[in-house]
């Protein structure tokens, strides 16, 4: 999005193979994200779940700012799902 934020995971939950969730936090924000992988016929399904709460200055923007996080997230997984499927 243009803006670089330091930042502070941790990680919350993890089981082999199925999920594992961690905490992201910056100033008065968190961001919590679970990742899920499911088993299916062409290979693995996966699922991304955030629950994000904005805090301070970010709250004021909220709406932008979660129309570009859906859109940078969106075009990082479509990048991922490439670079994985061309090294199969």
């Amino acid at each position: 999005m243009g803006i670089r934020m330091k930042v502070t995971a941790r990680v919350t939950g993890y089981e082999p193979n199925k999920w594992w969730s961690h905490d992201i936090f910056s100033g008065s924000s968190v961001i919590e994200d679970t990742l899920f992988f499911d088993p299916i016929e062409e290979g693995t399904k996966f699922t991304l779940r955030w629950d994000v709460k904005l805090g301070g200055f970010l709250k004021l923007l909220s709406p932008m700012f979660m129309r570009s996080l859906r859109k940078h997230v969106k075009a990082a997984l479509y990048n991922i799902k490439g670079i994985l499927e061309n090294k199969a």
